[in-house]
């Protein structure tokens, strides 16, 4: 027996839960349809820690969720169909000893496999495997997380892959490089690095990687816990995702190019050997042109002042004791206030110029002292937990410009009074403004349409809101005293969902 969910983007349903009991048979075929709808993923550990003993997964299913039969030490055979495209980690039971019984073995690796390609997905490569790994011909999915903790060197993707799981080589420490035959239609490979062909996107490198000309992005984690050493990241590179080179601690030297429109203000978190270039008590790194694009740490950390360069288009998540600061002055150059950078810091005022298009998660959490926010006309998205624990902060005002106010953007900030909240927000999130015990008053301009559960939760002091004729849904609001101010019509009103 199943309990299903619903996937409209697949239109079709998700095995969300396996539900049994004594004496049934637990050697199971998941149904093919259900309500005349195909079944088309196994949910995040819809059989974990069951009895299941087989498992035959039909024609139609795309994904199977991590951990979906984590725990189920009893399973003994495991057949896939040939429409499976992505595979979570961690999806399957292994022993003390990091074997799966139920998968097959094969020249270090494990796999998963349909009626008539046994190798059909690799699920884990070894953790003792030592030296090159060979992805052979007729594997066409690598799940996520495929190589982590491994001790392979070197890497070679056969043709047939034609999906390679999120972070597959992840804390890979020993990975000096991925090659991709050539007849591989999906990714491609130089330099050492893996390549998605669509999009041209740096999946992934190893410590003898070169970053080639030619790509466009890269990805989350791609160089993460590698030797690499030099970072020279060539013009035409518009992305670096989040912890892109976490925890490299050899690399020395960083390039980063003109054409950067959005840098993770944690791509180099952890790198303790990093040497940039520095003005001010502040670490930058650029190129030979523009040496300072990046501001990626505070050297002086006593200084209670700190003045971004002109020029600077990013501020990175700021290593070192923010303790002492008091004031920093972001210049009309800055595009991206990045993860945490200013987090835990003193500062007890800021204006966000107009230039600075996105504020990152945690960008100003716990600033306590900071009084007074002033937002510039061009942010569009304020990360989670943006100002969340800055007590001392009274009043908000969000413009229009914000399409994206993230998960407890203000959480618990207990001396915010009076919010008003730009029409540019479809959806105000559960937890936005949770815990924020002072506030009293929120205006809601007209665009905004939802006002998610748990919103405006603990906000017992909230007395009055003013709300547009386009929302939809206020359930955000019922646990609140809040008097609502509509200013739609009668009929419309009758019509928002209240919870």
């Amino acid at each position: 027996m199943f309990r299903y969910g619903y996937d409209e983007n697949f239109d079709g349903y998700v095995i969300a839960d396996y539900i049994y009991s004594k004496g049934e048979n637990f050697d199971v075929t998941i149904p093919a349809m259900h309500k005349g709808k195909p079944v088309v993923a196994i949910d995040y550990g819809a059989f974990v820690d069951s009895d299941v003993r087989s498992v035959t997964v039909p024609r139609g299913v795309k994904q199977i969720g991590s951990m979906a039969f984590a725990g189920c030490a009893k399973l003994e055979e495991v057949v896939l169909s040939d429409t499976v495209e992505y595979i979570g980690s961690e999806t399957f039971f292994y022993d003390d000893e990091g074997n799966y019984p139920a998968l097959n073995r094969f020249d270090g690796g494990y796999y998963a496999g349909t009626a008539d390609e046994p190798l059909y997905a690799l699920i884990k490569a070894s953790d003792d495997y030592d030296g090159e790994f060979v992805v052979p011909d007729g594997t066409r999915v690598i799940a996520e997380k495929a190589f982590t903790r491994s001790r392979v060197t070197k890497v070679k993707i056969s043709a047939t892959v034609a999906c390679v799981g999120e972070f597959a080589f992840f804390r890979c420490d020993g990975l000096r490089k991925i090659v991709v035959d050539e007849k591989n239609a999906v990714y491609r490979s130089d330099g050492g690095c893996l390549i998605e062909r669509d999009g041209d996107i740096l999946i992934a490198g190893g410590s003898d990687s070169v970053i080639p000309s030619g790509v466009r992005k890269i990805g989350e984690f791609a160089f993460a816990n590698t030797g690499l050493e030099r970072a020279l990241i060539p013009d035409g590179v518009t992305s670096i995702g989040a912890l892109a080179f976490d925890q490299c601690e050899k690399l020395k030297e960083v390039r980063l190019p003109d054409s950067l429109e959005s840098l993770d203000g944690a791509a180099f978190a952890n790198c303790d050997a990093l040497r940039g270039n520095e003005k001010d008590g502040i670490l930058y790194l650029g190129n030979e042109k523009h040496p300072r694009l990046a501001a990626i740490a505070i050297v002086n950390e006593s200084k209670k002042i700190i003045i971004i360069d002109t020029g600077t288009k990013f501020i990175c998540s700021l290593n070192g004791d923010k303790s002492c600061l008091e004031e920093a002055v972001i210049p009309n150059s800055v595009i991206e206030i990045g993860d945490g950078a200013f987090s835990n810091s003193a500062l007890k005022a800021v204006t966000i110029p107009d230039s600075v298009k996105r504020i990152g998660v945690f960008a100003f959490d716990h600033c306590g002292k900071l009084t007074s926010v002033s937002f510039g006309n061009g942010v569009e998205e304020i990360g989670a937990c943006a100002f969340s624990g800055c007590e001392a902060l009274t009043s908000v005002v969000i413009p229009e410009s914000v399409k994206k106010l993230g998960q407890q953007a203000f959480f618990a900030c207990k001396s915010l009074r009076r919010v008003e909240i730009g029409g540019g927000i479809e959806t105000i999130s559960g937890g936005t403004f949770t815990f924020c015990s002072a506030l009293s008053e929120v205006v809601i301009r007209e665009g905004v349409k939802r006002i998610e559960n748990a919103a405006f939760s603990l906000c017992n002091a909230l007395a009055k809101v003013t709300l547009p004729s386009t929302v939809v849904d206020i359930t955000g609001l019922k646990d609140t005293k809040a008097e609502p101010i509509y200013r739609g019509t009668p009929e419309q009103w009758q019509k928002v969902k209240k919870g």
